[in-house]
C-alpha cells in the first residue's frame, strides 16, 4: 500500500515547535485567574503547541513506507542544518549586534551538544523505517492490533496509572516515546487506527482534551513557567498529550486528503518542519528570544 504525503501535517507540526519556543522563552504568562480567558488561553496554547514534535514523529512513521534508503539523505540533512544555522547566526549578529563562537562550533559537530534530543531519537527510527515497514507488513492483522493495543497501554496507560515515568520516558525526545508514535504512525498507514480517520468522533476527543486542560488550569493554578511544566494532563509524553497527538494527527490527514489534496505534492512544508525544529534548538534563537523579545499576558 503505496501512502501519499500529507505535507499539510509537517506544515502545521513546524508551526506549533516555532509558536513553542516563542511561548517558552519570549512571553510571560498571566500571573493568576484574575485574567480569566487569557490565563486559560495562553496555557493552553502551550500544551497544544508542545504536540509539534509529536506530529512529526506520527508523519514520519506514516511516510517511512516511501522512504527508500535513507541514509543516502544525511548529507542533504546535515548541509541543510548548516544552512539553517549560518543564517540564524548571521541574522543574530546583524539584527542583535551579537556574535557567539558557540553557535558556529555546533554548526560543524552537532553532535558534541545534547541540543537536539528529540532529532537524535527520530534519526534512529529514520534509518530503521525501511525495515520496520517490511517487518510489520508481514504481521497478520491481529497481531498488529495486539501491538497497538500493547504500546496503548504500556506507554500511554502505565504511566497514568502509576503517575510516575515509566521505560525513561521523561521527555518528548525519548527514543522510546518516539519510536512508539512512529510505529503507530506507520500502522495507521498499514490500514490499523481506523478511528482516528473518523472526524466527528475526534473532534470529540479533542474538545474533551482541551476541556479537560482548562478545567485543570482552573481548578488548579500554575505557579511554575511554561518551561517547568509537567504532569500527565500537560506534557506532550503523558497520556494526554499522546492521545491528543494521535487525535490531531488523524484529524490532519483526513481532512487535508479529502479538501486540501493540493498540499500532498509540494516537499517545502517537510523542509519548512526540518527548519523550524532546528531554529527552536539553536542557543542564540532562545537566547535573543529571551532577553529581547520577551512579552508579557497581562
Amino acid at each position: 500500500m503505496q501512502v501519499k504525503k500529507v505535507t499539510l501535517i509537517p506544515f502545521v507540526a513546524g508551526t506549533l515547535v516555532l509558536l513553542h519556543t516563542i511561548l517558552l522563552n519570549a512571553v510571560t504568562p498571566p500571573a493568576d485567574l484574575a485574567n480569566g480567558v487569557r490565563y486559560s488561553f495562553y496555557w493552553v496554547l502551550v500544551v497544544v503547541s508542545s504536540l509539534g514534535t509529536n506530529l512529526l514523529a506520527l508523519y514520519l512513521g506514516y511516510c517511512a513506507q516511501s522512504l527508500q534508503q535513507p541514509w543516502r539523505h544525511l548529507s542533504k540533512l546535515w548541509f541543510y542544518f548548516i544552512v539553517v544555522g549560518l543564517l540564524s547566526v548571521i541574522w543574530g549578529s546583524w539584527f542583535f549586534k551579537a556574535f557567539a563562537a558557540q553557535d558556529l562550533w555546533l554548526l560543524l559537530f552537532p553532535i558534541s551538544s545534547h541540543l537536539f534530543p528529540f532529532a537524535a531519537s527520530v534519526l534512529v527510527w529514520y534509518l530503521l523505517g525501511p525495515f520496520l515497514v517490511r517487518y510489520l507488513a508481514q504481521w497478520s492483522k491481529q497481531s498488529r492490533r495486539a501491538l497497538i493495543f500493547l504500546l496503548l497501554i504500556a506507554v500511554f496507560g502505565l504511566p497514568a496509572i502509576f503517575a510516575k515515568p515509566l521505560w525513561g520516558i521523561t521527555t518528548a525526545s525519548n527514543v522510546v516515546w518516539v519510536g512508539t508514535l512512529f510505529v503507530l504512525g506507520n500502522l495507521l498507514a498499514q490500514g490499523e487506527l481506523k478511528w482516528l480517520l473518523k472526524i466527528r468522533y475526534n473532534l470529540v476527543l479533542v474538545l474533551a482534551g482541551l476541556v479537560l486542560i482548562v478545567s485543570s488550569v482552573r481548578l488548579t493554578p500554575l505557579a511554575q513557567s511554561a518551561a517547568e511544566l509537567n504532569g500527565r494532563i500537560y506534557t506532550s509524553h503523558g497520556i494526554v498529550g499522546g492521545l491528543l497527538s494521535l487525535t490531531l494527527f488523524g484529524l490532519l490527514v483526513k481532512f487535508s486528503s479529502a479538501h486540501w489534496p493540493t498540499l500532498q505534492q509540494p516537499s517545502w512544508p517537510n523542509w519548512y518542519a526540518f527548519g523550524a525544529y532546528l531554529l527552536s534548538g539553536l542557543p542564540i534563537i532562545s537566547y535573543h528570544l529571551k532577553n529581547e523579545l520577551q512579552l508579557m499576558l497581562r
